[in-house]
């Protein structure tokens, strides 16, 4: 038994060099499972593995070491002690990349769907057999990895496989660490898209709307030719909104690609780190150009004392402005043909604010 806890409190001339490995008749318990000790196992095996892989290789170059000799015996045994250190570390991150693989896997093949249980989700499945990504962000990062940025990935091709990202091996902890700025560039292009979907979803609703109508008219009556021309104005607005999205959503996906390039060098870059510093990984990421993003258009009424403002934003960005400003706002729900009166009451309200003040 390679047992290193005997080796503490010992004299190096009864440090002995750990037992062989041997593999041959089937894998190590800790492989296949966890239980109570199971660190020891997994320390002694990394250490004897390590120990004699180290020798064989010295002996391929000629060199080979005398285990008689108690200091060379002991620099050996506290090399392979050093090395398996590492090697431990690297396991870590080589054990989280190959479980986001194999979900990666259970998702493209729907094993996570045939297996002994059932699952009516992948989420669902994740908590039950995953039970420490409940509650975690990393459950978040999964999940937007799987249903977003990885098939979108996949669409791409060329050199941005989902598989380059799980193969950044010393890497890994940045490339967790960049998946904020991942989704984000994710999150700008599917934007891009929808802006002019929302469009389109409007123009076909009224369309249908005035087809139905159509349908009860009597043809080529007045009212019938009215309709038949509105529907074909409305046709023309969506073709010509649809020539906009194409070359809107191209722009949009060359800035998400040129995004998540430039985050892959960053990652491989080695002099950049993950904890703070002037070169850690968020910082980077935040230097880069950020996409583009629209600007809307608002007004500014600057009174004595107070300041009225009026803008008009896309209801997808309604909960992010309530949240942004709900320490210092307090929003009013009201109708878009009662917005004039009330400006004119914020107005009047203003001045008389400004009135008391004095």
């Amino acid at each position: 038994m390679n047992d290193l806890i005997n080796l503490s409190g010992t004299s190096i001339e009864e440090w002995t060099p750990p037992a062989p490995v041997d593999f041959t008749a089937g894998p190590p318990k800790w492989l296949g499972a966890t239980y109570p000790g199971v660190e020891k196992d997994i320390a002694r095996d990394l250490f004897a593995v390590i120990f004699w892989d180290m020798n064989a290789h010295q002996a391929k170059s000629g060199i080979v070491y005398d285990l008689q000799d108690n200091v060379v015996k002991a620099r050996l045994v506290s090399e392979a002690i050093l090395r398996a250190t590492e090697r431990s570390q690297g396991l870590q991150g080589d054990m989280q990349r190959a479980m986001y693989e194999l979900i990666y896997i259970a998702k493209q093949t729907g094993a996570w769907q045939m297996g002994l249980y059932e699952y009516a989700t992948l989420e669902e499945w994740l908590k039950s057999r995953l039970p420490d990504l409940e509650g975690s962000g990393e459950l978040y990062d999964i999940k937007f990895l799987l249903d977003h940025l990885f098939p979108l990935l996949e669409e791409i091709g060329d050199t941005f496989q989902p598989s380059n990202l799980l193969k950044m091996q010393e890497e890994w902890s940045k490339t967790r660490a960049s998946i904020p700025y991942m989704r984000g560039l994710y999150n700008e292009y599917i934007a891009a898209a929808q802006v002019f979907d929302t469009k389109i979803e409007k123009k076909k609703k009224e369309k249908d709307k005035l087809v139905k109508k159509k349908a009860t008219l009597e043809p080529a009556s007045p009212e019938d030719q009215r309709i038949t021309l509105e529907i074909g104005i409305i046709e023309t607005e969506i073709r010509k909104v649809e020539a906009e999205k194409g070359p809107a959503t191209e722009k949009a996906l060359a800035i998400f690609v040129e995004g998540i390039e430039k985050t892959l060098n960053v990652i491989a870059d080695p002099e950049v780190s993950v904890r703070a510093g002037e070169k850690n990984i968020s910082t980077e990421l935040r230097g880069m150009r950020q996409p583009e993003r629209k600007l809307y258009s608002g007004y500014v009424a600057t009174m004595r004392e107070r300041t009225i403002f009026v803008f008009s934003v896309p209801n997808r960005l309604q909960r992010a402005i309530e949240t942004a400003l709900k320490y210092i706002m307090q929003f009013k729900m009201t109708d878009p043909s009662q917005l004039t009166r009330d400006v004119s009451e914020m107005y009047l309200l203003a001045k008389d604010d400004e009135a008391s003040d004095e």
